[in-house]
């Protein structure tokens, strides 16, 4: 008996280590709005350890100039301590960046606004472990959730960034998640790389309404664009299809209320994402 309860101890905590959203390696694909229209991606990766007034960090890298690879140090240090994730930047105090300890009705404070937990969930990821999930909704602040993945993060913005959802509408948001060099969320059909854009490409699509309930219209005036795909929160394609000249219409009644990515590709294979509201 004690031989087992040994081995079931010591399974627990493996797959628990697996699930550190610390591990050096994990990566994030992140796309980036700037304020004159343009998007591209920039990466988020953990680096090496670093010790920093006798507490153990881990580097924070970046990669600005997708799709090579040139990986820079940030100010930025994370560490993770049981539930909670901290977050240091320069010389600045810590801070709680995520709790996966909370419950239903907590409230977590960021530096621009309190969320609330509104429900806990699990989701599978692309190599068939399970997470914990959190979904959280801003107080004040009209239609700002996210969800949170255990081991990963906001499913929706940027690993670090996301508590900008709550003053600004050029969110960073998650493309792609890499655990150990593999794709692990959302899935190997995602838009991994959003190269630029210039902002007289997204003019040329007019969506309406948005929000929207019963439907969604994608006016695509020049045919720029010639695909597209709806995909939920999860990033989970809902419904996809290629795109003709002038308005496409996409029926919405039966999709569950909340956040989707409308992502336009057009013919040189590159993509605008695009974050709809269905009610």
């Amino acid at each position: 008996m004690k031989t087992l309860l040994l081995l079931t101890i010591s399974f627990f905590t493996f797959g628990l280590h697996a699930q550190l959203l610390t591990t050096s390696g994990n990566q994030w694909n992140i796309k980036h709005t700037s304020f004159n229209g343009w998007q591209d991606t920039y990466g988020v990766k953990i680096g090496e350890e670093e010790e920093i007034n006798g507490v153990t960090y881990k580097k924070v890298l970046e990669n600005t100039g997708f799709p090579e690879e040139n990986w820079i140090e940030t100010n930025a240090f994370l560490r993770e301590d049981g539930d909670k994730v901290y977050c240091k930047a320069g010389d600045q105090p810590e801070y709680v960046l995520y709790d996966f300890g909370l419950e239903v009705g907590d409230i977590f404070s960021t530096i621009f606004c309190d969320m609330e937990v509104i429900a806990k969930g699990n989701i599978t990821l692309v190599d068939g472990s399970s997470r914990k999930t959190l979904k959280l909704k801003a107080s004040g602040v009209d239609i700002v959730e996210t969800t949170w993945i255990e081991g990963l993060g906001s499913a929706e913005y940027g690993i670090i960034s996301y508590p900008n959802i709550c003053a600004t509408d050029y969110a960073e948001e998650l493309l792609c998640f890499y655990e150990a060099d593999e794709i692990n969320f959302p899935s190997i059909s995602a838009n991994c790389l959003i190269l630029k854009i210039k902002e007289v490409e997204e003019r040329a699509v007019k969506l309406y309404p948005n929000p929207a309930s019963a439907s969604l219209t994608i006016v695509n005036e020049s045919g720029v664009f010639s695909s597209y795909k709806l995909m939920d929160v999860t990033a989970r394609i809902v419904h996809q299809a290629d795109l003709v000249n002038g308005a496409n219409v996409i029926i919405t009644a039966s999709y569950a209320p909340g956040f989707y990515n409308l992502v336009l590709t057009n013919n040189k294979g590159e993509s605008v994402s695009k974050r709809i509201i269905l009610q």
